[in-house]
């Protein structure tokens, strides 16, 4: 349950972030940056032009236990592209 709000706050803070990042930024045009990454024995890789529509970390007890680490970072982008 406290996680879930956690990133209710998160995703809240996110879209006030990027409101307000469209707002100062309409008059010049940002280029997006390439990300790339993947796991950590080279089996999957993954890379993208785009920023992310939604970045959370949890610290839930299953995030821990998905991830064998103290929190988990999701990302998320938008399926129109």
């Amino acid at each position: 349950m406290l996680a879930e709000i956690f990133l209710l706050r998160l995703e809240a803070a996110a879209r006030a972030a990027k409101e307000a990042e469209a707002a100062t930024s309409q008059s010049r045009e940002v280029e997006m940056r390439e990300m790339t990454g993947g796991c950590l024995c080279g089996q999957v890789r993954y890379s993208a032009n785009a920023d992310p529509a939604f970045i959370g970390v949890c610290h839930c007890k299953n995030c821990q236990k998905q991830t064998g680490t103290a929190f988990s970072i999701r990302l998320g982008r938008s399926g129109h592209e």
